[in-house]
């Protein structure tokens, strides 16, 4: 799994909808852009430019005790 920031280091918000069938590229923004899983643009006015990633952990909450002993789980 991967995350992208929305928020463009110039400021811009990008809003994302999911691009179904057409590997690499898995996401297109609201001016126009393709983007593959790696977060680079491979179409349209961004082509070229990089989106940065977010840090994130994908994880069951049954496992969470296991690396988070003092976790709360409600």
């Amino acid at each position: 799994m991967v995350a992208f920031k929305r928020t463009l280091k110039e400021g811009v918000e990008l809003n994302f909808e999911t691009v179904q069938n057409n590997l690499p590229v898995i996401l297109e923004d609201n001016e126009g852009t393709t983007w593959d899983v790696f977060g680079l643009g491979v179409s349209g006015p961004r082509a070229g430019e990089q989106l940065e990633t977010v840090p994130q952990m994908m994880g069951y909450w049954f496992a969470f005790p296991a690396f988070y002993p003092n976790i709360e789980i409600n």
